[in-house]
């Protein structure tokens, strides 16, 4: 009976310690800057020569000078803030359905969120974000025309698309934009 009192006494006392403590995500480590960014194209499963429109995806790294930040996650304080992310086509005219060589409503963008409210995100939600959740999104294509069910779809053959991802950063009172090139073989 002594031993289930004191069991119990000590798992009550761990509970009171984990109920009061306060839940805030105090920043670990120094302020960071987002220096520069790598884009890469998802290949799990294909070559980076050719992939399956339906399951395009680009890896964007932003990448800093902060090594806990970068290895860990945005944890540290983010000084500057995204203040632009946009995709460019840069063979447009290739495409009869392309009427502007920036493509931003075909890509949706995974943050790293996990809730099941939010796990996709427009490129224009993403941007209007006060604070980024990952330094690693994810940017997938549609390959529709619109977001709709049954919409009809962009790449119907196989085609090379020449992609400028472009960033814009807002570090204090400085502006900075970064561009990436990434060439790719999308197959139906």
């Amino acid at each position: 009976m002594k031993t289930l009192l004191k069991i119990s006494f000590w798992a009550m006392a761990l509970m009171a310690v984990f109920a009061c403590s306060n839940d805030n995500h105090e920043p670990y480590g120094p302020e960071y800057e987002i220096n520069d960014m790598k884009v890469e194209v998802y290949d799990n499963r294909y070559f980076r020569d050719t992939v399956p429109a339906d399951e395009y995806k680009l890896y964007i790294t932003y990448l800093t000078d902060n090594e806990y930040a970068q290895r860990y996650g945005i944890n540290p304080t983010l000084k500057g803030n995204v203040s632009n992310l946009s995709i460019y086509l840069e063979n447009h005219k290739d495409f009869e359905n392309v009427h502007s060589s920036n493509v931003n409503e075909w890509f949706v963008v995974d943050d790293g969120t996990n809730w099941y409210t939010d796990l996709y995100e427009t490129i224009d939600d993403y941007n209007q974000k006060d604070q980024l959740r990952s330094l690693t999104p994810r940017l997938i294509f549609t390959n529709q025309e619109s977001l709709s069910p049954r919409a009809t779809t962009l790449i119907t053959d196989t085609t090379t698309v020449e992609l400028k991802v472009s960033l814009l950063l807002l570090n204090n009172a400085k502006t900075d934009t970064i561009n990436q090139h990434i060439k790719t073989v999308l197959i139906p």
